[in-house]
């Protein structure tokens, strides 16, 4: 940011977005995975270009990878999914709990979310 009232974000920071504006910008707060947080909320303006829409769901079941592009999860994975395609079947980024051994999106079948 390089004006007082603008939120700093990074790239995977979840927010909630509450207001936008005509001159492209959107007022959001940061929310942290699983609602629980050691740092207080954060809220302030940003760019909309540098925001995603997703949709937050948890792993109901779980269910491993069928190869190259598709996520593997377990059963109370966080998952942000920003596309849907036909057949069932999302794309989404785990977004908690962080496993750096595997691999961070994918493709997923859409029934085993809620």
């Amino acid at each position: 940011p390089d004006q007082s009232g603008q939120l700093r974000v990074r790239k995977g920071t979840l927010v909630n977005v509450s207001h936008r504006a005509a001159h492209g910008w959107v007022y959001a707060a940061t929310v942290q995975p699983g609602g629980a947080s050691s740092e207080p909320v954060a809220e302030g303006w940003v760019p909309q270009a540098v925001a995603k829409r997703v949709s937050l769901c948890r792993v109901i079941v779980d269910w491993p990878a069928e190869g190259s592009g598709t996520l593997g999860l377990n059963k109370g994975d966080l998952i942000a999914v920003s596309r849907e395609a036909e057949r069932g079947w999302v794309y989404g980024e785990r977004i908690s709990p962080p496993r750096p051994e595997l691999p961070a999106d994918g493709w997923l079948p859409k029934k085993v979310l809620e």
